[in-house]
C-alpha cells in the first residue's frame, strides 16, 4: 500500500514542488493531461510538452509505460508513434500562452516564466486496445535513469483509460471504491465545500469513513493526521443511489448497491489547508506493509487542495526499500 500511495503522491504533489530560490531547474517541467479517455479499436491522439530554462535534446524525451516490477514500479517504452518538435523563438511564447491555464481557467502549477526551451510531442495510437490501458510517463533522461528504481520520477505521469475495456476493479481486501475530484482550488479566508462518495458491494458503515491529511513522516515516507474540516455523511437509499450513479456516470458504469456520500466544509480556508489528502474506508494502516500482486496506479481517495495566494508546497515523499 505504501508503495502505491507514494506513486500517486508523486503524481499529485511533486508537480507543485517548485523551489522559487533555485536559479536553474534540475529537470525539465512536463506538461501532459493527467487522464486520457480512448475507445477500443479507434485511433487516439494527444500531445505533451517538455520545457526547461536550458537547452533540450529530442533524443532524451521518452514516453514510458509504468508496469509492475519485482520491487516496485518498472518502465518500458510505449508502443505508440511519437513525433517530436523543438520550439523556437516566438513558438515558445505562443505555446505558453495557450497552455499556462487549466480547463477551469486556473494557472497550472508551474512557474509562469523562465522557460527558454521546449519540445512538443504528438502521440498517435493506432487501433487502441485494452492492453493500452494503464499508467504512463513522459520522461526526460538527464542521465539519472539509474535512480528511477529507488526514487520514482516526479513529472509527466498520466493514465490512459480505454472505454469498452474492464476497469481496474478495487480489490475486496482493500475496501470500497472512492469518488472524489482530484484537484480542488480554494481561496484564503473563504468557505470551501466539496463532496465525495464511498461505494461498495457490501454494506458500509459511516464510522469507517475517514478524511486524512497526508504529511511528511519519518524518512520522507507519508504519514496521516486527522483534519478539522466539518464532514457530514449520509447513507443513500436505493433510489438515491440510482440518482447518484446517473449523475456520476452519464455514459454508464458499475452499479454499487451501497453508497455513502460525504459533504466537506472548510471554514475560513488558510495556507495550512493546502496539500494532499486521502479519503479512506477503514484504517489507513490496513495492509500497509503487504504488496498486492495487482496494485492500482493511483490509490482510491487521493486528492489535492490548492489555496490561491499561498506558496506552493515543497514537500516530496520518497519510497525507500
Amino acid at each position: 500500500m505504501k508503495l502505491i500511495l507514494v506513486l500517486a503522491l508523486v503524481v499529485l504533489t511533486a508537480v507543485y514542488a517548485q523551489d522559487a530560490d533555485e536559479k536553474v531547474r534540475r529537470r525539465p517541467a512536463v506538461f501532459v493531461r493527467r487522464m486520457h479517455r480512448a475507445e477500443v479499436n479507434q485511433t487516439y491522439q494527444f500531445n505533451f510538452a517538455v520545457a526547461h530554462v536550458e537547452e533540450l535534446a529530442e533524443k532524451n524525451v521518452t514516453l514510458l509505460r509504468i508496469v509492475k516490477g519485482k520491487k516496485g514500479p518498472d518502465f518500458e517504452e510505449a508502443r505508440f508513434n511519437v513525433t517530436l518538435k523543438t520550439l523556437e523563438g516566438d513558438e515558445i511564447e505562443q505555446w505558453w500562452e495557450e497552455n499556462k491555464k487549466d480547463k477551469e481557467g486556473e494557472p497550472k502549477p508551474f512557474p509562469e516564466k523562465g522557460f527558454k526551451h521546449a519540445v512538443v510531442g504528438d502521440v498517435n495510437i493506432a487501433s487502441v486496445s485494452c492492453e493500452d490501458q494503464g499508467p504512463y510517463m513522459v520522461y526526460y533522461d538527464n542521465g539519472a535513469r539509474n535512480k528511477m528504481a529507488k526514487r520514482f520520477p516526479q513529472r509527466g505521469v498520466f493514465f490512459l483509460k480505454v472505454d469498452g475495456c474492464p476497469r481496474p476493479h478495487p480489490d475486496p481486501r482493500h475496501g470500497p471504491a472512492i469518488f472524489v475530484k482530484n484537484y480542488h482550488h480554494a481561496s484564503q479566508n473563504e468557505t470551501y465545500e466539496f463532496k465525495f462518495g464511498v461505494a461498495g458491494k457490501k454494506p458500509l458503515n459511516e464510522t469507517e469513513v475517514h478524511l486524512w491529511k497526508i504529511v511528511k513522516g519519518e524518512k520522507g515516507r507519508p504519514d496521516f493526521k486527522p483534519t478539522d474540516f466539518d464532514i457530514s455523511l449520509k447513507t443513500l437509499s436505493e433510489e438515491e443511489i440510482k440518482q447518484w450513479e446517473d449523475e456520476r456516470n452519464s455514459e454508464g458504469g458499475r452499479h454499487f448497491p451501497h453508497v455513502i456520500v460525504g459533504k466537506v466544509s472548510i471554514a475560513s480556508v488558510s495556507c495550512d489547508n493546502q496539500g494532499p489528502y486521502l479519503i479512506r474506508y477503514g484504517s489507513h494502516h490496513h495492509h500497509d506493509d503487504k504488496e498486492h500482486p495487482h496494485p492500482h496506479p493511483v490509490p482510491r481517495g487521493l486528492f489535492f487542495i490548492r489555496v490561491r495566494g499561498c506558496r506552493r508546497p515543497k514537500e516530496e515523499f520518497h519510497w525507500q526499500e
